[in-house]
């Protein structure tokens, strides 16, 4: 089960870490596209106040024509709506470097997670080994122990054996040397043997 765990932990980690890795990318793509739009930005705004950008008011009243009118709104419309939309493109570009940058932090840390789970289970599962190593010595030792034992009582039963069939001889012999000199006679008598 640990090692279902880890594998399992470890496969989390390397999706983790693509992600981390495709995020880096957008992210430095993100910040390059945002240091070029706000180099744009101080370009125009350098160059509204360096031409002196007269104000809306001052073209109506120094105009000569309406055409002229006409033309200079829509010049100031066009740079107006311009001008919002680099605005609006910092603003976006900003906010995606602030989402991937949340996004790889919020990656880094469940990576470090995993990788603290992942110890963890390792830890559990060197432990759980030394204590069935530790258990395999014991089996081993009592193992030991026994065919010790086994051992002994193989020499008291093979001691015991010798001692019997020593006995079983010396009887053997005494009966042997006796039951051929003399010769008993059994009298029957109301049933019961005398010798």
């Amino acid at each position: 089960e640990y090692n279902t765990q880890i594998s399992e932990l470890q496969t989390q980690k390397e999706i983790l870490e693509v992600d981390i890795a495709d995020n880096q990318v957008a992210l430095e793509e993100a910040q390059v596209q945002e240091e070029e739009q706000y180099e744009a930005m101080k370009l125009r705004i350098q160059y509204s106040y360096e031409s002196g950008d007269v104000g809306y008011m001052d073209t109506v009243f120094t105009s000569s024509s309406v055409t002229d009118i006409v033309n200079e709104s829509e010049y100031f419309e066009q740079m107006y709506n311009y001008d919002a939309q680099m605005l609006d493109d910092l603003i976006a570009i900003k906010t995606t470097v602030a989402n991937k940058q949340l996004e790889l932090e919020t990656d880094l840390a469940a990576v470090e997670k995993i990788e603290a789970s992942l110890n963890d289970n390792k830890e559990a599962l060197e432990v759980l080994i030394a204590g069935k190593e530790a258990q395999v010595n014991n089996y081993a030792a009592s193992i030991e122990d026994y065919e010790d034992q086994v051992a002994e009582l193989d020499a008291a039963m093979a001691e015991l054996d010798d001692e019997i069939a020593a006995a079983e001889a010396a009887y053997a012999a005494a009966n042997s040397g006796s039951s051929g000199s003399a010769n008993i006679d059994v009298v029957v008598t109301n049933g019961t043997f005398q010798w």
